[in-house]
């Protein structure tokens, strides 16, 4: 599944971890699916608490799947997840 959009969000339960001001979902070698995303608004204290869940907004949808991997590059993120989102 191929995706873009400019509002997003990792959380902790109900609490936001980190903003997006931009992300792209792409497939993943070996399944899932990749989501690229530029961090803003981050809150380290939640970031690193588990389990986390990855929130992209795309027009009125809301998709929502748990991070299965999460590596962070400064103020850029690299998301991996599986399966179909929540809507």
């Amino acid at each position: 599944m191929n995706a873009a959009g400019v509002k997003g969000e990792l959380r902790y339960g109900y609490q936001t971890a980190a903003l997006f001001s931009k992300w792209e979902l792409t497939p993943a070698v070996g399944g899932g699916s990749r989501c690229d995303a530029k961090l803003k608004d981050i809150n380290e204290y939640w970031l690193a608490m588990s389990p986390l869940t990855v929130v992209l907004s795309l027009g009125s949808r809301r998709w929502v799947w748990e991070v299965q991997d999460l590596r962070l590059h400064g103020a850029s993120a690299v998301i991996m997840v599986k399966g179909q989102p929540t809507l």
